[in-house]
């Protein structure tokens, strides 16, 4: 599998011509470059960046990837595995965006949600999803609101137990366990806000 790149020597245009057979250019064309196929594997895509825009596009394997007359590969990467109960957030550097995929699956981000220039080779951080139970609850934080919340498992879940993963924009701070209070015994809790306490009995 090969493609030829040609220069159209009056309009200063270059294209990619695939054709099967053998192949002449015509008048005023001029063979700049033979390109064989890159074999892209089915769990790995191509970081392709545009000579005339600098913009990145991803394509994804399995494929022969023929690059346009005006594309280059930067980058072969390895697509993201999500297990079950695995988690990546996924945030639009150009608008601040964020999105949450959830496993199991198999992703390609989108150029925007890698780092600028490919610095890091985009690698995203795979996070682990909690497991919930009657006695954990989780503190978050919405980074874009500042406020905190405990999330606690779900009533009336016949299992008893449950997969927390958080939201866009949210952030886990802290698992929690629960504190058993005896029949003799009280807790004194205090508001981080007001300062203000309050007692709560056991058990």
């Amino acid at each position: 599998q090969i493609g030829v790149v040609m220069l159209n020597k009056t309009s200063g245009q270059k294209y990619l011509v695939r054709e099967e057979g053998t192949f002449f250019p015509g008048p005023y064309e001029e063979v700049l470059q033979v390109r064989n196929a890159t074999v892209l594997r089915s769990m790995e895509y191509a970081v392709v960046q545009n000579d005339m825009t600098g913009r990145y596009v991803h394509y994804a394997g399995p494929q022969q990837l023929f690059e346009d007359a005006y594309e280059h590969i930067v980058h072969i990467l390895p697509k993201i595995v999500l297990q079950k109960q695995q988690y990546v957030q996924l945030v639009d550097r150009r608008t601040g965006e964020e999105t949450v995929a959830r496993g199991p699956q198999t992703i390609v981000p989108e150029p925007e949600q890698c780092e600028k220039d490919y610095s890091n080779l985009c690698r995203l951080t795979v996070q682990q999803a909690i497991v919930m139970k009657a006695d954990t609850a989780v503190l978050t934080l919405n980074r874009s609101t500042g406020f905190k919340q405990v999330v606690r498992m779900s009533e009336g879940d016949s299992e008893n137990t449950g997969i927390f993963t958080p939201r866009p924009y949210e952030e886990i701070q802290e698992v929690r366990q629960a504190t058993v209070l005896r029949q003799q015994e009280y807790a004194v809790m205090q508001n981080d806000l007001t300062g203000k306490y309050i007692h709560y009995a056991g058990p």
